[in-house]
């Protein structure tokens, strides 16, 4: 059982590691990836996959880049409203991820596109949070985010 936030917080870098270690491995050709849905700790996955040099460019919407890292806040596109980022995706080279506003959104870009793919995120994160945690787990996307059910016990993943 986790009894404090510092660990929360270790388990929670744990997490997001092993999801962007997953995503590495769908993101290793060249293409538009959409990640919904809202929350799931989007600014710490686009941290990492930055850092890791895992994709070629970031778009996100309007003030996304205040939830990344200070030192990859620079390198996240951002824009106001899907059509406009349609037009500019359409020529794009490498491994492009976007952070869409919605679902809805997402899909309605990968709609316009044709080309891009949505990347599920939820599922990314019960997969991890099974290894993570070492125990049953059942995700739910709260208004807040994600947060992990294990075992009864209510913990922030």
């Amino acid at each position: 059982m986790l009894s404090d936030g510092l660990s929360a917080q270790i388990n929670l870098e744990e997490l997001v590691d092993r999801v962007v270690t997953e995503l590495e491995s769908r993101l290793n050709k060249p293409g538009v990836f959409i990640l919904a849905s809202p929350g799931c700790s989007r600014g710490r996955l686009v941290t990492a996959l930055l850092r890791r040099g895992s994709v070629d460019a970031v778009y996100a919407y309007d003030k996304f880049g205040s939830k990344v890292g200070e030192d990859v806040r620079g390198r996240v596109n951002e824009f106001g409203k899907i059509d406009e980022l349609a037009g500019k995706l359409g020529s794009v080279n490498g491994r492009v991820v976007v952070v869409a506003r919605s679902t809805t959104d997402a899909v309605r870009l990968r709609d316009k596109l044709g080309k891009a793919e949505v990347i599920y995120l939820p599922k990314y994160y019960e997969d991890a949070a099974k290894k993570v945690l070492k125990g049953d787990v059942t995700l739910r996307l709260l208004g807040l985010g994600m947060r992990g059910l294990v075992r009864g016990f209510h913990r922030a993943c």
